[in-house]
């Protein structure tokens, strides 16, 4: 089982990707994957990088 919690559209287009060119058809669109899994709502929350800031309950 994979830990990752869900797929993220680069991950489920590169997968369509190679699916689909093992079956011989046109290579998938990135873009068209983002812009299909944000109009049903699939899409990952966004990584911003952000930490929330410590609490120092010991003295430094």
């Amino acid at each position: 089982m994979d830990a990752r919690p869900s797929y993220g559209y680069r991950r489920i287009a590169a997968a369509l990707k190679r699916e689909w060119r093992s079956a011989g058809h046109d290579p998938i669109n990135a873009k068209r994957v983002y812009r299909l899994m944000k109009k049903s709502g699939l899409l990952l929350a966004r990584h911003t990088g952000r930490r929330s800031p410590r609490s120092h309950e010991e003295r430094l």
